[in-house]
């Protein structure tokens, strides 16, 4: 997906036509949405089941409540138990979950405008970039990696939940 994001972004600027280059811009940020949500949503599954369902719209408050609490539960035994290691990498998942929670955030409101707001226009700075909610293309572009960085580390804790 997030191949396909970039090769829409790229592509983009290959095209005359102002509409044209609006809907490809628009769709590189449905993409580089997707991308995101989509490994967001198999890391999840991996630690919660198959059968659990992640809403777009409530992803940041899943992270920032089920997520967060089930940290701070192995948070508390490490503590416990007196396992400095488990209790920094529980530090470091949660701050994860809420750096995951900004980011969907945000994503979830470009992406809603990219598909339903056709009048709000994309905005283009120049030879390659463009803007969109006043989101840059390169913020976009790298919200994939980030939620893969950030998942792994809400993973590394995981096995305790």
């Amino acid at each position: 997906m997030k191949t396909v994001a970039h090769w829409l972004q790229v592509e983009t600027f290959k095209r005359g036509d102002h509409g044209e280059k609006d809907d490809f811009g628009r769709s590189a940020y449905n993409r580089y949405y997707y991308a995101a949500y989509l490994a967001a949503r198999r890391v999840l599954k991996s630690i919660y089941g198959e059968g659990s369902q992640f809403d777009h719209a409530n992803l940041p408050n899943y992270l920032e409540t089920t997520v967060k609490n089930d940290i701070k539960k192995v948070k508390n035994d490490a503590k416990r138990t007196g396992d400095q290691e488990l209790s920094d990498q529980c530090g470091r998942a949660n701050n994860a979950a809420l750096e995951l929670a900004k980011i969907f955030r945000a994503a979830y409101a470009v992406r809603v405008t990219a598909d339903y707001q056709p009048e709000v226009r994309v905005t283009f700075l120049g030879a390659d970039r463009f803007t969109l909610n006043g989101v840059d293309i390169s913020r976009a572009h790298e919200w994939p990696d980030q939620v893969e960085f950030y998942a792994s580390q809400i993973q590394s804790v995981s096995r305790s939940f």
